[in-house]
């Protein structure tokens, strides 16, 4: 198996998901992508509770060294980007379903699909590719597939800048039975290789976070894991979506640990809050939304988004705490205060719908804070050398501390980040002789012209990424474009068909493709 298919298995630990779209599709090939429907039968990538709890997702790695040893177990490379290509085009397919699902429940709108028919032959085609198969003819099923893809995907991008954030938002937290972890990563997969917007990053901030966590007691939401986990598990999915880090840690630490420590303190700042009135007024919401928008791709670097996901479910959850503090005769003056004006901020700020007017006249999430915040002044009576090694998000704290064997669940932890290790160099490795990979690689371009206005240069699959100087934003709309002409021609002379201009704050500035091209205003 490789990476995705065990992170896959691991996601069924959550009891959300019976069989995998990866099962069906290396049983039933292209078959299988004709059985997802969300309107007639949503349940075939629902979530199906087992009991009346639902279980933490949980990464298992086989500790027997045969499964990986055993050079028959191993894919051949062929093999491997087959089922990569099944993958995407079962997770484009989900999300066209998500998206028809949006749009007829929440816009009043009659959904027009894809036409996806010339993607599954493209795809049937590719899949009888063998090793006996000449490159030629393996080369032009793989292009044909390539391009009917990202027809697709140009497709779903064009409806989804139709679809208002709290619209997605809606969908998921209300589709019952709820969406499985696999249609979630897929909805995830699509923001994260979208063209950055805000609107994009704030819709991947919301399914990200989602997915990283579960219901609590009293309204409240807990992490999964703790946020060094978190950053392993999002390594593994970018590697799997072909996703282009542009701020990497070996290059970028400075920028990292500034935005890292940015959300510590927005969460910290929550934290420290005595009264709802104090949180609201304080324009934390507002700060903190304009310090996403303002990183630009930043947000998607690794312990970045780790950090974003804790910082969300504290102050999410602190929200709900101070509502259901607020004495009976406050209700009226908080209500007409702020009104449900705030609703939509601190909804899209912290990653989930949250209601002023609801939570305010809501009994069971009264009572259940109170329950839960009733023995804290006996916590605060413990020494304070229990709080030095905090950096871990809050509420998984409380569930490493409820464990009676620290030494040994710290230990456990090592050894299984080591042997995570082991099993990405080995994925890596297996692929590193193909024609794509599933990481961003360095473009030279210190020999052209092209480092007038270019820092430097990175390719993913089709796509050739640039960072330009500062000397870019000098320029006007004719030198930009002759600019931009110049890097498509050097791109298309290295066999990519798009080019993605960013700015130091991880904007895009210019695009082009066969469907494109354009210069975007400065953000």
């Amino acid at each position: 198996m490789n990476v995705f298919e065990d992170l896959i298995e691991a996601l069924k630990e959550d009891s959300l998901l019976e069989s995998t779209v990866i099962d069906d599709a290396v049983e039933t090939k292209v078959a299988a992508h004709n059985e997802i429907k969300v309107n007639a039968d949503r349940s075939s990538f629902a979530a199906k509770p087992l009991g009346n709890a639902a279980a933490q997702i949980d990464f298992e790695i086989s500790d027997d060294p045969g499964d990986d040893e055993s050079p028959e177990s191993k894919p051949s490379t062929r093999e491997f980007f087959k089922k990569r290509a099944m993958d995407e085009v079962s997770s484009l397919q989900m999300v066209e379903h998500i998206f028809s699902g949006v749009e007829r429940e929440h816009m009043k709108a009659v959904p027009v699909p894809f036409n996806d028919i010339r993607i599954k032959q493209a795809l049937h085609r590719y899949s009888q590719i063998t090793e006996d198969s000449s490159p030629d003819e393996s080369n032009a099923a793989e292009f044909e597939l390539t391009q009917q893809t990202q027809q697709w995907f140009s497709a779903l991008a064009d409806r989804d800048r139709k679809i208002a954030v709290g619209n997605v938002r809606r969908f998921v937290e209300n589709s019952r039975p709820a969406l499985s972890s696999q249609a979630m990563i897929a909805l995830a997969r699509f923001y994260r290789n979208s063209p950055y917007t805000d609107e994009t990053r704030s819709k991947f901030d919301f399914v990200i976070s989602r997915l990283f966590s579960r219901e609590a007691e009293a309204g409240r939401r807990r992490l999964l894991f703790p946020r060094v986990e978190m950053v392993g598990h999002l390594k593994t999915l970018y590697e799997t979506w072909s996703s282009v880090e542009v701020f990497t840690p070996s290059e970028n630490s400075t920028e990292i640990g500034n935005a890292v420590d940015f959300f510590r303190q927005f969460a910290s700042e929550a934290d420290a809050a005595g009264t709802i009135d104090e949180l609201l007024a304080s324009g934390l919401f507002d700060r903190l939304r304009e310090y996403k928008d303002g990183i630009g791709e930043l947000f998607f670097a690794r312990e970045v988004a780790a950090a974003a996901i804790d910082c969300n479910l504290r102050v999410g959850n602190k929200f709900v705490e101070l509502v259901a503090r607020v004495r009976e005769k406050d209700v009226p003056v908080l209500e007409e205060r702020f009104g449900d004006s705030v609703d939509q901020l601190v909804s899209n700020t912290t990653g989930r719908t949250l209601n002023l007017g609801e939570l305010l006249r809501s009994e069971e999430i009264r009572s259940g804070v109170e329950e839960a915040t009733e023995p804290e002044p006996q916590r605060q009576v413990q020494p304070e050398p229990v709080r030095t090694h905090t950096p871990a998000p809050k509420q998984a704290a409380k569930r490493f501390a409820s464990f009676s064997v620290n030494k040994w669940l710290l230990a456990a932890t090592i050894l299984l980040v080591s042997i995570s290790s082991g099993v990405y160099f080995w994925a890596d490795k297996m692929a590193s002789g193909a024609q794509t990979s599933s990481v961003a690689e360095e473009v030279d371009i210190s020999a052209t012209d092209l480092k007038q206005h270019l820092e430097k240069a990175r390719s993913s699959n089709e796509t050739l990424y640039g960072v330009t100087t500062p000397s870019w934003d000098g320029l006007s709309e004719e030198e930009k474009k002759e600019f931009l002409s110049k890097v498509v021609e050097f791109a298309t002379q290295r066999g990519y068909t798009k080019v993605n201009l960013l700015n130091y704050r991880g904007r895009t500035v210019a695009f082009s493709s066969n469907l494109r091209f354009e210069i975007l205003p400065p953000a």
